[in-house]
């Protein structure tokens, strides 16, 4: 064989094996490609269901803290409604006339114990007291008054009952505060 045809043939089988090598390659570069692809697509996913899923629990932190608000607001809001109610029942028991004011302490004064005691009336309402108590108690009323609107303290050596109109209309808030908002503002 000639020189020339050994290295036509030896060029031939070279561009063949190179052409294969450039298929092989090639085919495995698509392989790669297609899987880095895969991967790819498989990553952006992934990404975008973590955002989606972020996005929607931060959503749902504020819709919460957004409805807490408005039921803190709301609750404030009652809450200043109960206020006034139970102000202005305190209201209308000072502004009671002498025979109401005078009816309303007897009937207190003889829920007292049947011990010796004394009284302390309200701020301006001595006399009153002392007129309610002959009706009702063997108590001694003392001169010395209390800061309230009306009512008054009834004081032995081992007890002391507070029935101020201040006092009376907390302890009436503390029994009916559920039923008086509920009243007012329907069940829930």
């Amino acid at each position: 064989m000639s020189v020339e045809k050994i290295i036509s043939t030896l060029e031939a089988e070279a561009a063949k094996e190179i052409s294969a090598i450039e298929s092989e390659s090639q085919a495995r570069l698509d392989a790669l490609r297609a899987q880095a692809d895969q991967r790819l697509a498989a990553e952006k996913s992934r990404l975008l269901d973590q955002a989606e899923t972020r996005v929607r629990q931060n959503v749902d932190m504020k819709v919460f803290a957004v409805k807490s608000e408005l039921k803190r607001a709301e609750l404030a809001k009652k809450h200043e409604i109960l206020d006034r109610v139970f102000q202005s029942a305190l209201k209308h028991l000072s502004g009671l006339s002498e025979a109401e004011y005078l009816k309303l302490l007897e009937r207190l004064m003889r829920e007292l114990p049947k011990k010796p005691g004394a009284i302390r009336s309200a701020k301006g309402k001595l006399s009153l007291a002392k007129k309610a108590a002959a009706a009702t108690v063997e108590a001694k009323v003392d001169s010395e008054e209390i800061d309230s609107v009306g009512g008054f303290v009834w004081q032995s050596d081992t007890l002391n009952i507070d029935d101020s109109f201040e006092q009376l209309i907390r302890q009436a808030r503390e029994v009916s505060e559920t039923s008086v908002a509920q009243l007012l503002f329907g069940k829930r």
